[in-house]
C-alpha cells in the first residue's frame, strides 16, 4: 500500500487515504474497524469481539459471522494484509499515531506540558478539533459508547478546562459564554463553574461571578444535599476580599494551568497556608516544598499558589530555574533576575549587570507589592537566594529535589508519598472510573509516586481494551516495571536517573552500590563496608544522598531507597565491582549478625565454630544496640540467606543460616527458620566441609526441637555428633555432645543425657568455653534432680547465678532462676521457688525472649498452684498462654485448658 492511511473514531468511524475516504462499508463492519483501533497494533481476543460486536442478540454461530465480518473489513481496506490473524485473536497492524484519538491524547499531554498560556491554548485548541462529535456515535449503542470511550471524554473535558484555564490570563471577557454553556451541560463538573466565576470576576462583574456562586449552591443542595467544593468557596472569599477586579495589563499572570486533577494534600496544604499566614511581620513568606523526583512538588505548588493568587494581586510570576534538567544547565541566578525584572515591566536598558545588582532592584520593585513568585525546579540555595524580594506582601514558593536547607527564614516542606487512599482515588479520577478492579495493587505497584500513577493512567485511557490487571501483572516483575512505567517521551526511571547524574562521582558510586544490595533498608555500618569505606565518611556520602532525596532516613543511622529509586538504582549499577561489593556486605553482615545474636545470647552455637572471611567486627557496645539492629534488621534477614544462596556464596549461606538458627527459637519463627535451614543446608552439602553439614544437621535438630519433635530432633542430633567424630573434629563433638544430651533428657533418657553430658564436660576444647560449660553444668544439675540427687543438685545450683552473673549473661541467668525454681518446688521451698520463678519472668522480659518468659509464668503458676493460690496460679497460666500466643507457639492451648480447669475446680 502507498499513502498516508488515518483512521477517525472521534466522531462517525471513518478513514481517510492521503485526505480521500475510505468506503468502510456497512455500519458492522465499520464497528469491528472500531473495536480493533481501540489498541492498535495489539491482538484483540475473538472472545472480546464477539461480546462487543453485538448487543443482546448475537448470531446462532458468533465466530463464523465474525469471520465473515472480518473478510468484508478486509476487503474495505486499501492493503487488506493490515488484518492479520494473531494468537487467539485479530489485530489491525497499523501505529497507534495513526488513530486521531490517539493523536488527541498525545496532543493534549504536549499541550499540558506548555509552560506560556498562550501557546497552552493554541495547542489544546488543536487537539480538541479532532474532535467531529461524539466517539463511535454511528457504530454502537451510547451504555457501550460510554464504557470504551470513558477515558477518551474524561481527557476531552480536562483539556477544555486547562485550554479555558490558559485563555483566561487574556481573554477572560471572551470564555464566560462557553464556559455558561459547559457549566450548564456538566453540572457534575464543579471546574467549569470555578472558571466562570474567574471569568466573570476579572471581567470586572464581581456581582454576577457571586451569583453564579449562589445558583451553583442551591442546585448542589437540592441535587445532592451537599455544599460547594473548596474551590469554589476560596474563589468565592477571594471575590469578597478583592475591591476591584485584576487588571489583565501590566500586571503578570504566569502561573502554569493547574493540574485537571489534583487529589490530596490537604494536610499539606493546610500547613502551609496556616504558616503563610502566620508569617513574622516584615517579613516576605519563603516556602520550599522539597522531595524525591515525580513526588508531585510542582503540582502541589501550582496548586497552591492559585488557591492564594487572589491574595496577591499585583502579579504571579513564574520562571522554571531548571536545576534538574536533561543536558541543559541550570538558569543563572544573572539570567533569573534578568527574566524576573523584565516581567515587572523593567526596561531591558535600566537592568544592572551584576547578581547583587539585579538582586537589590528586584527587592525595590517588589516593595509595597503583593507578588506571588514560584520558582520551579531549583537546583540549590545558591541560585534562588539572590532571587527572593524582601516585601512583606511577597510569597515565594520554591520547589527543589534537593533539600534548600540554607535559605534563610525559609519553611520547609518535604512532600511525602500520596497515602494509599488518595493514590488510589488519583488514579480513579484520572481514569474517570471509580469502580475498577485492582487500582489499590497498582497503586502500591507504582510506589504511590503520582509520577507513575499518572504515566499508568495515561498507559490505560491510550490503551482502552487493557485491563488494570493486565498492566498490574507486567509491574509485578521487578525487572520489568521500570521499563513500564512510562507514556510518550516521560518515564519515572529517566526522571530518577537525572537526580543521579546531578550526584557527586563518589555519591553516585555509593548509589550503586546500595542498588546492588538485596535489603531495601541497610545500617549505615553495612553500606560503609559494602563500599569498602570507613563510616565517618559512608555517613557524610550518605546525607549528602538524602539531601537529593534519593534516599530516606526515617531512623537515625537506617537509609532505605523508594522501591522505584531502589530499582532504578540497581540499573545504573554496572556488573563490574559486583562480586567485591557482595561479598563485602555478605561478610560484613554475617559478623555484625554473629556480634549481635552474641551479645543477647540466644542459643548456644559459640561464634569460633564458623569460618567467617576476616573483618574488622562491628562493635555494640551496649546489648540494647544488639537487639535494636537485630530488631531492625527482622524483615532482612531471609532475604539476606536468600541473596548469598542465590549467588552461590556457599560459605557465607550456611555460617548465616546457623546463625539465625540461634535467634530464630526465640521468637519462634519456625517458618523463616525452615527457609534459611535448608537453604544452609544446600550450601554445606555443596562445600563439602564436614563441620558444615554437622552444624546445619545441628540447626534442623534444634528446630524440631522447637516444634516439639524432640524424637526427630535426637536423629538429627546424633547424625551431626556422628560427621564431627568421622572428620576428627574433636572440638566440634564437645559441643554436639552437649546439645545432644539436651535432646536427651527432653525425651525423659536421663542416663543417656548424663552420658552426653560427661563426655562435653570432659572434652578439654569445650570445657575452656567457660560459659557454654556453665550451661551445660545447669543441665546436668537438671539430670541430678530427675534422678533424685538432690544434694548434688543443690550444690550445683546455689553457684550457678553467681557464675551467670560474673559473665554478665543475662539469658544463662534467666535459665538457672528458671532451674532453681524447679528444684525448689520440689524440694517444697515454696517461698524461694516463687522467687526464683518471678526472677526468670523479669529477666526473659528484659532480654525479650517471649518463650523464656512463657516457661518463667508457667513455671511459676506451678509453684502458685502447689501453695493453694489458685486465682494467682490461673492468671499466671493466662499470661503464660498470651505470650505464647504472641510467638504463635501451640504450648498455648494446653495451658488455657490448665487454667479454665483450675479455676473450676477452685470455684
Amino acid at each position: 500500500m502507498t499513502g498516508v492511511l488515518r483512521f477517525q473514531l472521534l466522531g462517525p468511524v471513518a478513514a481517510t487515504l492521503d485526505g480521500r475516504p475510505v468506503d468502510l462499508g456497512r455500519r458492522r463492519e465499520r464497528r469491528l474497524l472500531a473495536l480493533l483501533l481501540l489498541d492498535p497494533g495489539r491482538p484483540v481476543a475473538v472472545d472480546r469481539l464477539i461480546g462487543l460486536m453485538w448487543d443482546d442478540e448475537p448470531p446462532r454461530d458468533p465466530r463464523a459471522t465474525l469471520h465473515v465480518h472480518v473478510s468484508r473489513l478486509r476487503g474495505r481496506l486499501p492493503d487488506p494484509d493490515l488484518l492479520v490473524r494473531r494468537d487467539s485473536g485479530y489485530l489491525l497492524d497499523t501505529p497507534p499515531a495513526a488513530v486521531d484519538a490517539y493523536e488527541f491524547l498525545a496532543a493534549v499531554e504536549r499541550g499540558r506540558d506548555e509552560p506560556d498560556p498562550a501557546r497552552r491554548a493554541d495547542r489544546l485548541r488543536a487537539a480538541l478539533a479532532l474532535w467531529r462529535g461524539d466517539a463511535l456515535a454511528d457504530v454502537m449503542p451510547d451504555r457501550l459508547r460510554r464504557t470504551l470511550c470513558a477515558g477518551w471524554e474524561e481527557t476531552r473535558l480536562a483539556a477544555l478546562e486547562l485550554r479555558l484555564a490558559a485563555e483566561l490570563v487574556t481573554h477572560s471577557a471572551e470564555t464566560v459564554a462557553e464556559l455558561a454553556d459547559l457549566a450548564a451541560r456538566y453540572p457534575e463538573r464543579e471546574r467549569f463553574t470555578a472558571l466562570r466565576m474567574e471569568a466573570l470576576h476579572r471581567s470586572g462583574r464581581q456581582q454576577e461571578a457571586l451569583a453564579v456562586f449562589d445558583e451553583r449552591a442551591r442546585s448542589v443542595a437540592d441535587r445532592l444535599g451537599l455544599d460547594p467544593g473548596p474551590e469554589l468557596l476560596e474563589l468565592r472569599t477571594a471575590i469578597l476580599r478583592a475591591a476591584d477586579p485584576p487588571s489583565t495589563k501590566d500586571v503578570p499572570a504566569q502561573l502554569p494551568a493547574d493540574a485537571a486533577v489534583f487529589v490530596g494534600r490537604e494536610a499539606e496544604i493546610d500547613h502551609l497556608t496556616g504558616v503563610i499566614a502566620a508569617r513574622p511581620a516584615g517579613t516576605a513568606a519563603v516556602v520550599t516544598i522539597e522531595g524525591m523526583p515525580g513526588v508531585g512538588k510542582t503540582a502541589l505548588a501550582t496548586h497552591l499558589a492559585h488557591r492564594l493568587r487572589a491574595d496577591y494581586p499585583d502579579g504571579q510570576l513564574f520562571l522554571d530555574l531548571r536545576g534538574f534538567a536533561d543536558g541543559i544547565a541550570p538558569v543563572d541566578p544573572a539570567d533569573a533576575l534578568d527574566r524576573l525584572l523584565r516581567d515587572l515591566g523593567v526596561a531591558g536598558d535600566a537592568i544592572p549587570a551584576g547578581v547583587a545588582e539585579r538582586s537589590a532592584r528586584l527587592r525595590t520593585e517588589l516593595a509595597g507589592r503583593r507578588v506571588l513568585v514560584l520558582l520551579d525546579n531549583a537546583a540549590g540555595e545558591a541560585q534562588v537566594a539572590p532571587l527572593l524580594p524582601a516585601s512583606p506582601g511577597c510569597l515565594v514558593l520554591v520547589t527543589s529535589r534537593r533539600s534548600l536547607a540554607g535559605l534563610d527564614n525559609a519553611v520547609p516542606l518535604e512532600l511525602p508519598l500520596l497515602s494509599a487512599d488518595d493514590g488510589t482515588a488519583l488514579l480513579s479520577r484520572l481514569l474517570g472510573d471509580t469502580d475498577r478492579p485492582g487500582l489499590a495493587e497498582l497503586v502500591e505497584l507504582c510506589g504511590r509516586l503520582p509520577l507513575a500513577l499518572r504515566l499508568v493512567s495515561a498507559r490505560l485511557r491510550h490503551r482502552p481494551s487493557w485491563t488494570v490487571e493486565q498492566l498490574a501483572s507486567r509491574l509485578r516483575d521487578e525487572h520489568a516495571r521500570l521499563g513500564e512505567l512510562y507514556a510518550g517521551e516521560r518515564s519515572v526511571g529517566t526522571t530518577i536517573a537525572l537526580s543521579y547524574h546531578h550526584l557527586a562521582d563518589e555519591q553516585r558510586a555509593l548509589v550503586c552500590t546500595l542498588g546492588r544490595l538485596p535489603v531495601a533498608e541497610v545500617d549505615v555500618r553495612l553500606a560503609a563496608a559494602a563500599a569498602g569505606l570507613d563510616t565517618v565518611a559512608a555517613r557524610r556520602l550518605l546525607d549528602r544522598i538524602v539531601d537529593a532525596h534519593l534516599l530516606e532516613e526515617r531512623v537515625p543511622g537506617r537509609y532505605r531507597f523508594h522501591d522505584l529509586v531502589r530499582l532504578t538504582a540497581r540499573d545504573l549499577a554496572t556488573d563490574e565491582d559486583g562480586t567485591a561489593t557482595r561479598r563485602r556486605f555478605l561478610t560484613a553482615y554475617l559478623h555484625t549478625l554473629h556480634r549481635a545474636v552474641a551479645v543477647v545470647r540466644f542459643g548456644r552455637l559459640p561464634g569460633h565454630l564458623l569460618e567467617a572471611p576476616a573483618l574488622t567486627r562491628v562493635p555494640f557496645l551496649r546489648d540494647h544496640d544488639a537487639a535494636a539492629w537485630l530488631r531492625d534488621e527482622r524483615d532482612n534477614l531471609v532475604t539476606v540467606v536468600r541473596h548469598a544462596a542465590e549467588h552461590g556464596d556457599h560459605d557465607l549461606t550456611w555460617q548465616l543460616a546457623a546463625t539465625l538458627g540461634r535467634l530464630f527459637p526465640r521468637e519462634h519463627r519456625c517458618d523463616e527458620w525452615l527457609v534459611t535451614s535448608d537453604l544452609g543446608a544446600r550450601a554445606a552439602a555443596a562445600l563439602g566441609k564436614p563441620r558444615a553439614a554437622a552444624l546445619m544437621r545441628v540447626d534442623a535438630g534444634n528446630r524440631h526441637y522447637t516444634l516439639g519433635r524432640a524424637d526427630l530432633a535426637l536423629d538429627d542430633h546424633l547424625a551431626a555428633l556422628a560427621l564431627a567424630d568421622d572428620a576428627g573434629d574433636d572440638l566440634l563433638v564437645g559441643y554436639l555432645s552437649a546439645y545432644t544430651g539436651r535432646i536427651h533428657q527432653a525425651l525423659g533418657q536421663a542416663d543417656r543425657a548424663e552420658a552426653a553430658y560427661r563426655r562435653a564436660l570432659a572434652n578439654p576444647g569445650f570445657v575452656a568455653d567457660r560459659r557454654e560449660a556453665a550451661y551445660t553444668e545447669l543441665d546436668l544439675n537438671a539430670i541430678h534432680v530427675a534422678l533424685g540427687r538432690y544434694d548434688v543438685a543443690g550444690r550445683g545450683y546455689r553457684t550457678s547465678i553467681d557464675v551467670a552473673r560474673r559473665f554478665g549473661d543475662r539469658n544463662l541467668e534467666c535459665f538457672a532462676h528458671y532451674n532453681v525454681a524447679h528444684f525448689l518446688l520440689l524440694q517444697g521451698d515454696l517461698a524461694a521457688a516463687e522467687e526464683h520463678a518471678r526472677a526468670a519472668v523479669d529477666l526473659a522480659a528484659r532480654i525479650g525472649y517471649p518463650v523464656r518468659e512463657a516457661r518463667g509464668w508457667e513455671k511459676l503458676g506451678e509453684v502458685l498452684d502447689t501453695a493453694g493460690r489458685v486465682e494467682e496460679a490461673v492468671d499466671a497460666w493466662t499470661r503464660a498462654a498470651a505470650v505464647y500466643e504472641s510467638v504463635a507457639d501451640p504450648r498455648a492451648a494446653d495451658l488455657r485448658r490448665r487454667a479454665e480447669k483450675s479455676r473450676w475446680q477452685g470455684r
